[in-house]
């Protein structure tokens, strides 16, 4: 262990000994967040301009439910999804330099179990009931356990509230359809829906379909008791590239089930989740049937000024797969988090925990970060995290003639410095984040391509700036802009390489404006400054341009329109592999 992390470690411990006696205070402190809050990057209810770190959110009621997936409404805000067929091909989120399976992502605070190789498809995800999508960027693994080295994305729905029924259907290029149904009762509510696509080329058709539900047995103050349910199916063919190789067939399905709760007990307040998710996937003649059950149990007390969090975890996953056998892994984590309000313009985090698996041991994640409010309108955060990817099933046992697992494979690591100034006022904020990542033991391909081991190393220096302004009560606009140097080691020279293929400039600029029951939106994005590795084929640098058109007839009605790259644009995400061209697609929505 180096001096540094000697050093962290001792502040970590000193920090939280000191503040562990006062979990015996008889009272609880006033609550700190107000009723506009964000919940994942600390797991603790605070507003935006209190929580540390760089969350974006996008707001639920913007978005198209049950009609448009939770991969199409993070690509319309400027996310990168690399693809090989179009937007019903899978879709798997790329942030801050790194790929979905070093992300976690999360359904109402539940994780989502990837697929045996570490992936989680978007695409057919639906967003009915969508509340908001959390997106908080840097290292989590002192709070989420594995795969949180660049981030995590929340999910988080709610299908009841006053009651409602909605209606939805839409339809466009390419003979594509989509419909969707759900009914919001106090205490519950059903969603179904589906969609279905000749695609863009040849070999790309697909279909997908969602049944999701929620029963509230309780709600009130801070105590919940709340049932989620979720089953969803996608068939997919893969078009292949230009020459046509790599043609295939996608068939997915997943079930989710959890139970999350929260109660006041022992003079705190309680949280608990148990779920379960079964999902098979079959792509061509491989078969996958991969299963996860776990439970999740934290405490928050506030003793005084601070914010006290402790929690355990247990998860089991088990894998039958044609190409990798049939296995479990077992993974027990235990946390303990720290916001402590020094000032009333000053807040200290600090956050460390332990995970043991039966297969690749016990990595330990250390979370610091320090914030000050220098006005109302001004905020400065200084962080620095660490994390770990584990390896995956596929990783681990995938068994053919010509390629091998490696069961002795190691968690990758990685350490994370994250600079964050927040600059909000009643018309609009600015949000900039600098950042600094070194991965160690990345887990690659060995020189002749027949396993893989711990050799590894990646750097990753960049920027994330949000702008976000409203000119007028009917006219707001929105900028984001992402800088990206990613660094990746050449295993055979030794050399670091830059390795940007989805760009090192991404710039998304959006404004909307509305004029009485009319609602126009423009999007536009562009990504430029795209490397490869030595000797890799990098496809040019492209921009979209998106036009949404909105008319609300009534409070039943309401009719929308959209144009999907409107200049065009000829362009490929994956080398090889041409996106779709212009296209149009309309929809209707009845409420009552």
């Amino acid at each position: 262990m180096t001096i540094g992390k000697k050093c962290l470690f001792i502040v970590l411990a000193l920090v939280m000994t000191a503040n562990l006696p006062l979990l015996a205070a008889d009272d609880l402190a006033d609550p700190l967040y107000e009723e506009e809050y964000v919940v994942t990057a600390t797991r603790i209810p605070q507003s935006p301009e209190q929580a540390p770190g760089m969350t974006e959110t996008i707001n639920g009621k913007e978005v198209e439910q049950g009609i448009e997936p939770v991969s199409a409404v993070l690509a319309e805000n400027g996310f990168a999804f690399p693809s090989f067929g179009g937007p019903h091909s899978t879709a798997c989120l790329q942030m801050d330099g790194v790929n979905d399976s070093r992300l976690q992502f999360l359904v109402n605070g539940v994780p989502l179990s990837p697929d045996q190789g570490g992936s989680v498809d978007l695409s057919y995800f639906p967003t009915a009931g969508l509340e908001k999508i959390e997106i908080v960027h840097g290292p989590l693994s002192a709070l989420y356990g594995a795969n949180a080295l660049g981030g995590v994305v929340n999910i988080i729905t709610d299908l009841t509230g006053e009651s409602k029924n909605t209606l939805s259907l839409g339809g466009g290029s390419f003979d594509s359809w989509q419909c969707g149904a759900a009914v919001e009762r106090n205490k519950w509510g059903l969603a179904l829906g589906g969609n279905i696509t000749d695609g863009y080329r040849p070999h790309s058709k697909a279909e997908s379909s969602y049944v999701s539900g929620q029963y509230d047995f309780f709600q009130h103050d801070e105590e919940h008791l709340i049932l989620h349910g979720n089953f969803m199916t996608k068939e997919a063919q893969q078009p292949g590239d230009r020459t046509g190789s790599g043609l295939g067939k996608q068939e997915d399905q997943r079930l989710m089930v959890d139970l999350s709760g929260k109660a006041q007990w022992l003079e705190g307040l309680w949280e608990y989740k148990v779920y379960a998710q079964n999902q098979e996937l079959k792509y061509n003649k491989d078969k996958h049937l991969v299963r996860n059950y776990g439970v999740d149990v934290a405490a928050l007390y506030e003793p005084g000024n601070h914010q006290l969090l402790a929690g355990s975890m247990y998860k089991s996953d088990s894998v039958d797969s044609t190409s990798s056998g049939q296995h479990s892994l077992d993974n027990i984590g235990f946390y303990l988090q720290d916001l402590w309000y020094l000032t009333g313009d000053t807040l200290l985090l600090s956050g460390l925990r332990w995970d043991y698996n039966s297969q690749y041991g016990s990595p330990l994640s250390p979370r610091l970060s320090f914030t000050k409010c220098f006005s109302d309108d001004l905020k400065i955060s200084l962080a620095y995290g660490e994390a770990f990817r584990a390896p995956t099933i596929s990783d681990l046992y995938w068994e053919d003639p010509w390629y091998h697992g490696n069961p002795d494979l190691k968690p990758e690591r990685s350490g994370r410095y994250d600079l964050i100034g927040d600059w909000t006022t009643e018309k609009g904020s600015l949000t900039v984040n600098l950042y600094h990542s070194l991965i160690k033991d990345g887990i690659q391909s060995t020189a002749d391509w027949s396993t893989v081991k711990n050799i590894g190393s990646i750097k990753i220096t960049g920027v994330n700036l949000k702008l976000e302004r409203e000119f007028t009560t009917n006219f707001n606009g929105r900028l984001g802009y992402g800088w990206l140097n990613r660094m990746e080691l050449d295993k055979n020279t030794g050399k670091y390489n830059p390795n940007m293929p989805y760009g090192a400039h991404r710039l998304n600029l959006a404004v909307r404006y509305q004029w009485n029951n009319l609602t126009s939106a423009l999007d536009w994005q562009i990504v430029s400054g795209r490397k490869a590795l030595p000797g890799r084929t990098v496809p040019a640098d492209y921009q979209l341009l998106q036009l949404d058109l909105a008319y609300r007839f009534n409070e039943l009605f309401n009719l929308s329109l959209t144009a999907n790259n409107l200049l065009d644009e000829e362009y490929e995400i994956e080398n090889g592999y041409p996106m779709p061209g212009r296209s149009f697609s309309a929809g209707l929505s009845y409420n009552f």
